[in-house]
């Protein structure tokens, strides 16, 4: 797309796209039909928006990409699951879907999109999901990035927890220090409570990583 030069017209631009891409992303969510012009065209205008828009506007343009790619990874979930078509066709886009929802979420979350925490956590959720329900390709899924389940260093918030205990840790943040595959739980770090705890995945909300973006 050509560059447009002053400030406050890019700026307007964005606003534009941002519009554009929002209303096409929530028509087409439910949509499982492949359209991948389509899609492009409009993660090219979001992408605009992110680039010029203010950090509000290239927090929504994140939100908005990432919805996109995660639909597609759902789509091609669908097939896998079915066996429709080429098997290691499908798992390629959803493990490359996947990678890009999260990396746009995070790049939302860091511009403090409100909604970005909580659809980190639900991709996460997704994943699993997808693996329980391919048996068939589970090396094959597991093989793919990892980049959208919680990492070391993670600023979490617990919540959910139904025990004794757990419910006097609802609402305490703390970080990720390592994680137990045996038990599929995350060592918390909490502020003033000495030993880690071992939570599950769907316990942890993101709260927010380092703001690497700036002012609007």
């Amino acid at each position: 797309m050509a560059a447009t030069r002053h400030p406050a017209r890019r700026a307007g631009r964005a606003e534009r796209y941002l519009q554009e891409g929002a209303e096409y992303t929530l028509s087409t969510l439910d949509n499982q039909d492949e359209t991948p012009d389509e899609d492009a065209r409009m993660i090219e205008k979001l992408d605009f928006a992110k680039q010029h828009g203010s950090k509000t506007v290239a927090g929504e343009a994140c939100f908005y990409t990432a919805l996109l790619y995660q639909r597609r990874a759902t789509r091609a979930a669908k097939f896998i699951n079915l066996g429709v078509g080429a098997p290691l066709a499908w798992i390629e886009q959803w493990k490359d879907a996947m990678y890009h929802a999260d990396t746009h979420y995070r790049d939302a979350l860091r511009k403090g999109h409100p909604q970005a925490a909580r659809a980190l956590c639900h991709l996460h959720m997704a994943r699993k999901s997808a693996r329980g329900a391919c048996p068939g390709v589970v090396e094959e899924l597991e093989a793919g990035p990892r980049e959208h389940e919680p990492r070391t260093g993670d600023q979490v918030r617990l919540y959910g927890l139904s025990s004794d205990e757990g419910r006097r840790l609802n609402g305490r943040t703390g970080t990720i220090v390592k994680y137990v595959a045996a038990t599929d739980r995350y060592g918390i770090r909490i502020d003033r409570v000495e030993a880690l705890k071992y939570i599950k995945a769907e316990n942890l909300i993101f709260i927010g990583f380092e703001d690497d973006y700036g002012g609007s």
